[in-house]
């Protein structure tokens, strides 16, 4: 047999010439190592979404309620089905309400919870309603409840048997079913402006659909707004009882005692209420947030605000308050900024300005009595052309 003996020979001067040009001629080519996707665990998406809303600790306890029956919703439908598309409804279904002022992140919470869900390929499961088509066009595929209920809901409490009773078709039942098969959240904004005979029928509607004979149909529902701004037109609000013979006019007028008697109830069974307060919308101008809580609470005259009938008592405060702030140490100096009297276009000669200044006006004050800080309300006047 013969064996090819292996020899080696330093490269010569020529021959690394050679080699460098033709290694020179090659072209790179980047190659691209795919990364490995680590799947992050809930702490960590719980976290990180929470960190890139910014947001305060009010709305961290909005989002962590929303967040722990969204949790407990995954793992009840985990290995149940993998489109998530289940009739089952939880046992014990959230009713939450979150109010607050305008501008203090109703909305901004909300939308944290919403790419929560979407980070999991669940923001399906969420349905928005509102009471109002302007309310409910700046939702994410927001609905009236009006439309999203389509059930004609009759009280028959006269005959002496059931208060209530439904009106529907099996075609619309089907598309109802339809509409809300996998629907486990629910979101009603602006609740100051729902009625209680409209809330009836919304309960009354998921419990045929969702064949679940619990609040809501068992959905988790979540109310957002301001009892301090619209009442509903012509109807029970929520917030007010209805006494065993109600002299309430809507309910007279309506014919609707045992709707409003329903959805009164339906409402008393919301047992989480978060309010939050500070201020997103005018943090730039915190006095100016500051008058507008106090107004929503009727609390006007906590301040050095007031509203009075004479102009010469408004003149007689005005110029006490502003004494007192310019007096001490440390305080602004007060000024005294006097009117320009006229005839006509023309100027009053400038000896005789005080002494018109001198004479008391029933309408505007000829001397104002002002320091730097104060506050001051403008009101402009636009005489017609």
């Amino acid at each position: 047999m013969d064996i090819e003996e292996e020899t080696s020979h330093a490269l010569s001067t020529e021959d690394l010439a050679a080699l460098l040009s033709e290694t020179a001629n090659v072209k790179s080519t980047a190659i691209r190592i795919p990364q490995q996707v680590v799947p992050r665990t809930w702490a960590e998406v719980h976290t990180d979404i929470q960190q890139a809303f910014k947001l305060n600790r009010r709305q961290q306890w909005c989002f962590q309620i929303c967040a722990n029956h969204f949790r407990t919703l995954m793992s009840q439908l985990h290995g149940a089905t993998s489109n998530l598309h289940l009739h089952s409804r939880s046992s014990n279904p959230l009713q939450f309400l979150m109010t607050g002022p305008g501008g203090t992140g109703k909305t901004h919470t909300i939308g944290t919870f919403q790419q929560l869900m979407g980070t999991f390929n669940c923001a399906h499961l969420i349905h928005f309603l509102a009471p109002t088509g302007a309310t409910a066009v700046n939702l994410p595929g927001g609905q009236t409840i009006h439309k999203a209920c389509g059930i004609q809901v009759y009280d028959n409490s006269k005959s002496g048997r059931h208060a209530l009773w439904l009106s529907i078709t099996p075609e619309k039942k089907a598309e109802l079913r339809s509409e809300w098969k996998g629907i486990h959240f629910l979101l009603i904004d602006e609740i100051s402006m729902v009625g209680s005979s409209l809330l009836a029928d919304l309960d009354l509607t998921l419990r045929c659909v969702c064949e679940v004979d619990d609040w809501s149909g068992g959905i988790n529902v979540i109310f957002t707004g301001n009892f301090f701004q619209l009442p509903p037109v012509s109807v029970t609000p929520l917030y007010r009882p209805i006494l065993k013979f109600s002299k309430d006019r809507w309910c007279k007028r309506s014919g609707d005692e045992a709707r409003s008697r329903h959805g009164r109830i339906a409402w008393k069974q919301v047992d989480t209420v978060i309010e939050l307060m500070e201020q997103k919308r005018m943090e730039a101008d915190p006095e100016y947030a500051d008058a507008v809580l106090r107004l929503r609470a009727d609390r006007r005259f906590e301040c050095m605000v007031a509203i009075v009938e004479w102009n010469k008592t408004r003149m007689a405060l005005n110029s006490a308050k502003a004494i007192a702030a310019t007096t001490g140490p440390g305080a602004p100096v007060l000024l005294s900024c006097m009117a320009r009297h006229t005839v006509g276009r023309t100027d009053v000669a400038a000896e005789i300005q005080p002494i018109c200044c001198q004479h008391e006006s029933t309408t505007l004050p000829a001397e104002l009595q002002l320091y730097i800080g104060a506050p001051v309300i403008l009101k402009v006047c636009y005489k017609a052309m």
